[in-house]
């Protein structure tokens, strides 16, 4: 089975297209191994290059959206050295620039679950729509790493205050919160999110391709540069990834124990 799932919707009467573009490791949440992080960024350059196509939509197969890197993936970057690490950030950085930089409309549909990586993917879109009841985290503070690639995006889509308490915190959020804080746009019932999409992109089929174009060029010009993606991000990735706090983690997380850093809060605290 691929690891992704690209399927082309001919749009009559002319020869246009959209690609429905899938996550499709639904037997383990959609979660990234190396394999699938090459798959869907081969998959979203290849779409991007593809003149005849108005609109990219990205999207899980099952239940979940995607629960973000798998965890025995990330715990054998441990062992890797800075450079490799460094290496393997930048297969992300690739991912996220390709999405980011589509030259046409991408709209993210999530569902279930989208931790991680995955809440990064979904900031490179144009735009998300979210069933109801998806959840949302940027966990890697609680495995003692940090979402440094993935921070750029973010900063783009959702104001500091809430970005620094999500990313500090690593609490779970709802879909409801996410589009308070812009990082989804939309929220449907589950019985009604085709239908939603569906209406949205008949609204895009509806504008021009080139002031559309046009328009993403214009946004990037005016918010990239203020947020950009930088080598930066990914050597502080990869020395995170090889921190004792990580290894720990990890290590905590596979044995299903508390990280030894978890504290118990005293009821009287604050009094």
């Amino acid at each position: 089975m691929s690891e992704v799932e690209v399927r082309y919707i001919t749009l009559p009467p002319t020869a246009d297209e959209i690609a429905i573009l899938s996550l499709n490791r639904p037997e383990v949440a959609n979660a990234w191994n190396r394999e699938l992080l090459l798959s869907l960024t081969h998959a979203v350059q290849e779409i991007s290059t593809r003149a005849s196509c108005r609109l990219l939509v990205i999207r899980g197969k099952g239940s979940h959206f995607s629960a973000g890197a798998d965890l025995s993936w990330m715990q054998a970057s441990a062992k890797l050295s800075f450079e490799e690490n460094v290496q393997e950030a930048k297969l992300l950085t690739t991912l996220f620039e390709s999405v980011a930089h589509c030259p046409f409309p991408v709209v993210g549909v999530t569902q279930g679950a989208a931790y991680g990586g995955a809440v990064g993917l979904l900031a490179c879109c144009d735009y998300v729509l979210a069933e109801t009841q998806s959840k949302f985290c940027l966990s890697e503070v609680r495995l003692g790493i940090l979402p440094a690639v993935i921070m750029p995006y973010l900063a783009r889509k959702i104001p500091a205050g809430h970005l620094r308490r999500l990313c500090l915190s690593g609490q779970v959020f709802s879909a409801q919160q996410a589009k308070k804080i812009g990082l989804v746009q939309i929220t449907s019932a589950k019985e009604t999110l085709e239908t939603t999409l569906h209406k949205e992109i008949e609204a895009l089929l509806r504008c021009s391709p080139q002031a559309q174009r046009s328009a993403k060029a214009l946004l990037s010009h005016f918010l990239i540069p203020v947020y950009p993606q930088s080598e930066h991000t990914a050597q502080v990735i990869a020395t995170a990834r090889s921190s004792s706090d990580a290894q720990q983690g990890f290590a905590a997380f596979f044995a299903k124990q508390q990280s030894p850093w978890c504290c118990e809060v005293p009821e009287d605290l604050l009094k």
